[in-house]
């Protein structure tokens, strides 16, 4: 997580550590100031670098399990959909919050 440049000076520093190997690329907007960056580790070494030398107030190594929101995982997209396809839901016991709206929801239809 990138705090203090915005997502289009991070697109722009991850494009740039891109074009010399790997890749990284901003994955996640968290708000004014948070760009969240993945990616193969050495490019976003770099890509997080830049970012301090380009006036970044902090750079926070994630704990994640993968390199999720970036290209590298489009290799299993057609799987994870069809496993989606075949998951069936049902509405929740305990409401839940939307990440996306902050609204309650409490059937299937809500959350799709």
């Amino acid at each position: 997580a990138v705090l203090g440049l915005d997502g289009a000076q991070m697109a722009r520093l991850c494009a740039e550590a891109a074009a010399t190997g790997g890749t990284v690329e901003a994955s996640g907007d968290n708000g004014p100031g948070q760009t969240v960056i993945s990616g193969e580790a050495a490019a976003v070494a770099r890509a997080a670098a830049a970012a301090l030398d380009a006036g970044a107030s902090r750079v926070v190594p994630l704990k994640a399990g993968g390199s999720f929101h970036s290209r590298l995982l489009r290799g299993i997209e057609a799987e994870f959909t069809e496993a989606l396809i075949a998951t069936p839901f049902r509405d929740p016991d305990i409401p839940l919050v939307s990440s996306t709206t902050g609204a309650r929801i409490t059937t299937t239809a809500e959350a799709i």
